[in-house]
């Protein structure tokens, strides 16, 4: 109620006193109060593009569409469809996904994930519309895994200012803290380096991260990419992980290339490998550092500090700085996603002419979680240490 309203009924010293008297006490313990709930600012939900039946079925493809999910309920569609590379393609320039007009930010990118690429990317004539495809296929995949870290590193932030203050954390906030450093390969006795955890928890340029993906499966068409939603050549040697054999091993070697259920979940674990692995520390460090300094995280400077990602050492730095370069890649880092409507995931079968136009059934399925769980990286140890 305001000040000159209470003095109209009474002393004004007393009112002034309880006014100072609350705003003191009261609202670091509301801060406090708040910090607990788990219902902070960060935390609202965001809703996505609306991707519309009716626009798939003019490019005649079989859909039946889904009811609207709970507002609450973790969930997305999920539609299975038969398209091919060209009439993908020309699906979403019906959508209005324009590449040029999201390079200079006039045009947010829809929150629609393909679940693997399209089989014949490879037959298509034209260069340009490959990556044309490529990247459309991949931006919402990246921002959307970046989105996911950036809740994390929201809530983290402030927990951790709130630590650094002074305050105690409520068994909640604790419990949530505990298991976000577990995820992210940070042992603790009950006390966790928030700071330390704030170098790890953070996103991955999508400039590299498309640079990556391009190089390690041949813009989207290589065998490990169509067979096993593998992009970025991740290797594992564990038999809890499905993976391909390379066709080159040796007898005597086991490592695989690691395969995926679908293409954002390879994109969720090429980024918790930068982010956890200790042969990307120096990775991390210089990313803290261009945050400590109020610089852009720059994936053009970043590709220099992941040497140990390939074999090939700096040719491989060399060969991800002239993708980042020539295909102006470094315009989509300042790309953003859609916010309005829902998120639809595309299950993409190959088109066969032959087949008779039948109705495929759509399914419902979870959301991943906000972080990814343990991922192999291309320079796994045997011990498996981060």
């Amino acid at each position: 109620m305001p000040m000159e309203m209470e003095g109209r009924n009474g002393p004004r010293w007393p009112t002034l006193c309880a006014i100072a008297l609350t705003l003191l006490v009261g609202a670091p313990l509301t801060m406090w109060s708040a910090a607990g709930t788990g219902k902070l600012p960060f935390d609202r939900t965001v809703k996505a593009p609306v991707v519309r039946m009716a626009d798939l079925a003019a490019q005649g493809t079989p859909v039946a569409p889904l009811g609207e999910p709970a507002e609450e309920a973790a969930v997305t569609e999920v539609a299975e469809v038969r398209l091919d590379a060209p009439t993908l393609l020309t699906m979403f320039r019906s959508q209005d996904y324009r590449i040029e007009a999201v390079r200079k930010g006039d045009l947010p990118v829809p929150r629609l994930r393909l679940a693997s690429m399209p089989r014949d990317m490879a037959d298509m004539v034209s260069p340009d519309e490959r990556k044309d495809l490529f990247l459309k296929t991949m931006l919402p995949l990246i921002l959307m895994a970046n989105e996911r870290i950036e809740r994390d590193r929201t809530r983290l932030q402030r927990l951790h200012a709130l630590m650094e203050a002074g305050y105690t954390l409520s068994p909640r906030d604790q419990i949530w803290l505990s298991r976000l450093a577990g995820r992210y390969g940070i042992e603790n006795n009950g006390i966790v380096d928030t700071k330390l955890l704030l170098r790890r928890v953070d996103i991955v340029p999508v400039s590299l991260t498309l640079a990556q993906a391009a190089e390690e499966s041949g813009w989207g068409t290589s065998r490990f990419a169509q067979q096993g939603n593998a992009l970025f050549g991740q290797l594992t040697w564990s038999a809890q992980h499905s993976g391909i054999v390379p066709r080159n091993r040796q007898a005597g070697e086991r490592h695989r290339f690691r395969s995926f259920e679908d293409l954002s979940s390879s994109v969720q674990s090429y980024m918790h490998n930068l982010n956890t692995h200790r042969a990307y520390l120096d990775f991390r460090r210089q990313r803290a550092s261009m945050r400590s300094k109020g610089q852009p995280v720059d994936g053009y400077k970043l590709a220099a500090h992941i040497e140990r990602y390939s074999e090939r050492g700096q040719d491989y730095i060399a060969a991800l700085r002239n993708l980042i370069r020539v295909n102006d890649l470094r315009d989509f880092d300042r790309a953003v996603l859609l916010r309005d409507g829902k998120e639809m995931v595309l299950r993409v079968t190959p088109a066969d002419p032959d087949a008779p136009a039948e109705e495929m059934e759509p399914m419902m399925v979870s959301l991943p979680p906000a972080s990814g769980g343990e991922d192999t990286a291309p320079v796994e140890t045997a011990d498996g240490a981060y």
